[in-house]
């Protein structure tokens, strides 16, 4: 399949755990993160087409809130090629208040581990 990817994105090489905002249970962890968009791990699949809210929480050294808020649109959901029983899960940013934006970009930043597009 050809990328189709236009912004460039971070692996997260950290473990950050990303919550449904609604019920603050586990999602799965940020795995890449971009200006529109963020990968997660989960050992869950999610539905293409569907719009969540979810939730990261942050540590001062990266942010002055407590967490990051946002609405994303699951792109694409598939089985992790080498983790049998993980979902790697591609969510496009359909909201984001300019603070989380921010501090979502300095999470890329402190604990990214690499660029590509």
């Amino acid at each position: 399949m050809a990328e189709r990817r236009k912004a460039k994105r971070k692996s997260i090489s950290y473990y950050i755990q990303v919550l449904d905002a609604d019920n603050q249970k586990v999602i799965g962890n940020l795995a890449d993160v971009s200006t529109v968009g963020v990968m997660i791990d989960s050992h869950q699949p999610l539905p293409v087409g569907q719009e969540l809210r979810f939730r990261v929480d942050t540590t001062p050294e990266v942010a002055n809130v407590l967490n990051i808020d946002f609405v994303v649109r699951v792109k694409w959901c598939q089985m992790d090629n080498l983790s049998p029983g993980i979902y790697d899960i591609g969510l496009e940013l359909v909201s984001i208040s300019p603070t989380s934006a921010d501090a979502l970009a300095r999470i890329a930043d402190k604990y990214g581990s690499r660029e590509s597009s």
